[in-house]
């Protein structure tokens, strides 16, 4: 959680920065992290205005977990930077059970009758009118004259009887804008497994989500930025209501997917994307995601698949994406001069031992044996491994490539290339396998 919030932390503080004077923030969390991102959203965003923390309701049960009350909502904190925030005011619709009140007149417009009374009992209203009389704890909202000049307008409904009726108010439903948005919202269900919209992405946010906040807080014409954009529901929903969008994501797959939806529903993307190196990192966070479970990641990603795709791109290698009969290979180095060098990734708070690095050196062998060149290797680590692998990995001795000296086997832990800036020593990479404008790099063939 501390790895997470020094990431959030410098996110946030640049989102405060770029944001204009006339514009919102809404920050969507989970109660595992909300009440964090409170205390740094607070403390960072200086001379900003509070507004809400809304509870979305995405669904109606959970019972995943027995021993719980089932978690079925969602947090979005929400910030304006001054007091000219740009503000439309959102208004819920009526509901199915709430349109069952309703009834139609004489020429098919819908209607309700609401109390024509109020509580209080004031003596001067608790006359008779046109047959009827409040109670004694109760009086007419109003004076009798108000009260004719109402009937003469026809927004009273008298009884059968010609009586007056003390629920004889008449509310037409086209007349009625819908009740002011409050901060719980339970009418914005989850994108269901068979929902149009869906697109396959584990983190997709509900269209109408996105919709309602963007209306709120932004004119025709603004600019919408998510800074953790995915699949690229907010672009979607900001093209669709005239504003102009940027998304950004570390993935390059989320910014495919985002391209292609955004082209599908008539509306377009320009990608930008921009190759992260080592130095973009910080051990804390790149830690903290590391040895994150699946479920409590944001991409729907365990830790350790994460950090494998990540270290086979900063080493502009290719990640084996089969897992089956590798040898424990994770990822491929191409060289420009044809060999292939095996490269294994191991992500968790354990040493390896001995028998990982022979298994690694058997896979060198194996390779050579069927003609492949791979005259060295490359175990990477979460944490710096112990001094006898490194002595085991220094007596595997050296290669010459081309007139350069390179270890046989290389043993490297990314807490060392992101606290001490070591880094490998490798052969010139093949360039069509250069890591030249994407972070998650796909297999060429």
């Amino acid at each position: 959680m501390a790895a997470y919030a020094l990431f959030m932390g410098q996110r946030l503080a640049e989102l405060w920065r770029v944001l204009k004077g006339t514009g919102s923030i809404y920050l969507h969390c989970d109660d595992t992290a909300g009440h964090y991102l409170r205390i740094l959203s607070d403390a960072l965003f200086v001379n900003g205005r509070y507004q809400n923390e809304i509870v979305w309701q995405r669904q109606t049960s959970n019972n995943a977990v027995t021993s719980r009350f089932g978690r079925i909502a969602d947090y979005i904190l929400f910030y304006t930077k001054t007091n000219k925030a740009i503000w439309n005011q959102m208004r819920r619709q009526v509901s199915a059970a709430e349109l069952r009140e309703y009834k139609q007149d004489s020429v098919g417009r819908y209607y309700k009758t609401d109390n024509l009374t109020a509580p209080g009992g004031r003596p001067e209203r608790q006359f008779t009118w046109r047959g009827a009389t409040p109670s004694g704890s109760r009086s007419w909202a109003y004076d009798e004259e108000t009260l004719e000049a109402m009937l003469a307008e026809g927004s009273i409904e008298l009884g059968k009887n010609g009586k007056a009726k003390l629920r004889g108010r008449i509310t037409y439903l086209d007349a009625n804008p819908g009740q002011k948005l409050q901060s719980i919202w339970t009418d914005v269900p989850r994108v269901g497994n068979t929902a149009k919209e869906r697109v396959g992405y584990p983190t997709q946010k509900p269209l109408a989500l996105l919709d309602r906040i963007i209306r709120a807080s932004s004119n025709e014409g603004d600019l919408v930025l998510d800074p953790f954009c995915g699949c690229g529901t907010a672009a979607d929903a900001a093209a669709k209501l005239g504003r102009g969008y940027l998304g950004i994501d570390v993935s390059a797959i989320a910014v495919r997917v985002m391209e292609q939806r955004l082209q599908s529903r008539g509306g377009s993307a320009t990608p930008a994307v921009y190759k992260l190196v080592w130095d973009d990192y910080e051990w804390e966070a790149f830690e903290g995601r590391a040895l994150m479970h699946e479920s409590d990641a944001e991409d729907g990603l365990a830790g350790w698949a994460w950090a494998e795709d990540k270290v086979a791109g900063l080493l502009n290698a290719v990640p084996n994406l089969k897992k089956v009969a590798d040898g424990g290979v994770d990822a491929r180095y191409y060289t420009e001069k044809g060999e292939v060098l095996p490269i294994q990734v191991k992500m968790h708070r354990g040493q390896i031992g001995r028998p990982d690095l022979q298994k690694l050196l058997g896979v060198q062998s194996e390779w050579q044996n069927r003609d492949i060149r791979a005259p060295m290797s490359l175990m990477v680590t979460l944490y710096p491994a112990n001094e006898s692998l490194r002595v085991y990995a220094a007596q595997q001795g050296r290669v010459s490539l081309r007139g350069e000296e390179y270890p046989r086997m290389q043993v490297l832990s990314v807490k060392e290339m992101l606290t001490k800036k070591v880094r490998p020593k490798l052969p010139p990479v093949d360039p069509r396998y250069f890591v030249g404008n994407t972070q998650t790099r796909m297999t060429i063939g």
